[in-house]
């Protein structure tokens, strides 16, 4: 959504869609909303071209093994992260489909983790992390 504002004179225009946000500053209003129109169409577009639905064989662990490969590397500690990564190879719900991925896939994960293996609830955080970071590779 465009916000219009009059700053010295001038037409500035701000354009917010999800979590991306352009400004930039007109003599009119009538060329900030022109301008706002395009840039949120634009905006929109890639934002539905960046999230495609993921596949059936498409699982936890194969996107994980993706991230492991693709941009590990490009980290530094990035053999600690590669470690943390196999770790979470060897769990339970990096098998399970995402179309088919549950909360309480999730859950037993991390009630396992932390009362099973008994670790602190800061470490299973840096796990869920990680899972995170992997989801813009779908």
């Amino acid at each position: 959504m465009a916000t219009y504002r009059r700053r010295n004179g001038r037409w500035n225009a701000l354009v917010r869609v999800n979590d991306k946000q352009i400004s930039k500053t007109f003599d009119t209003k009538t060329e900030a909303k022109f301008w706002a129109l395009g840039i949120e169409r634009g905006l929109k577009v890639n934002t539905e071209k960046a999230r495609p639905t993921p596949g059936d064989g498409d699982t936890v662990g194969r996107l994980l093994r993706t991230y492991m490969r693709q941009v590990t590397p490009t980290k530094c500690q990035a053999r600690d992260k590669e470690a943390l990564i196999n770790r979470l190879l060897n769990e339970q719900f990096t098998e399970v489909s995402l179309r088919a991925l549950t909360m309480d896939d999730l859950t037993s994960f991390r009630d396992k983790r932390l009362f099973e293996d008994g670790i602190s609830s800061a470490t299973v955080d840096r796990d869920f992390r990680i899972v995170g970071n992997v989801y813009p590779l779908i």
